[in-house]
């Protein structure tokens, strides 16, 4: 064999024993990688699942404060009516003591 061959093989006899000794480090680093990338799905998927309970939680609240104001506004009428009322039998002498 010339000095060529053997120069030849003692880096394909280097780059292989380079990769079995790097081949466990690169597992890890993949499974490390693929766990990253789900916890970092889980937690996102956990931040959707929030906002979207409490955008709920808000829709309901405004649509509940806006029924409270409009039962308050009709309330508001009906006293305004009723005080209107008692002004016009006060006027008129109706209301007796």
């Amino acid at each position: 064999m010339t000095n060529k061959n053997m120069h030849a093989i003692g880096i394909l006899h280097f780059s292989s024993s380079l990769i079995h000794l790097l081949f466990p480090f690169m597992l890890i680093y993949l499974h490390l990688n693929d766990t990253y990338h789900t916890d970092f799905s889980l937690f996102l998927e956990f931040l959707i699942d929030r906002m979207h309970h409490y955008l709920q939680k808000l829709i309901v609240l405004r649509s509940s404060a806006g029924s409270s104001k409009k039962e308050k506004l009709q309330l508001k009428e009906k006293a305004d009516k009723v005080a209107e009322e008692i002004k016009d039998s006060v006027a008129a002498g109706s209301v007796t003591a």
